[in-house]
């Protein structure tokens, strides 16, 4: 089995892992913040602070189907 992360420091594994479980989250709830900060069970503006100091984009765009 092939390692899921790519990091050998424990700060930045655990980064790339909030990134990968936000973006999952944001994809199942096509994208919406305030419904993917509700899975996540934090607030809206806590989300939005999250995902800044990790360096993800401010907006997603669902892409056409």
């Amino acid at each position: 089995m092939g390692r899921l992360y790519t990091h050998n420091n424990l700060k930045d594994a655990k980064e790339q892992f909030e990134i990968m479980f936000i973006n999952d989250v944001l994809q199942n709830n096509e994208y919406s913040l305030r419904k993917s900060a509700e899975t996540l069970g934090m607030h809206y503006s806590g989300l939005h602070r999250k995902m800044r100091n990790l360096g993800m984009p401010k907006t997603y765009r669902r892409t056409s189907k």
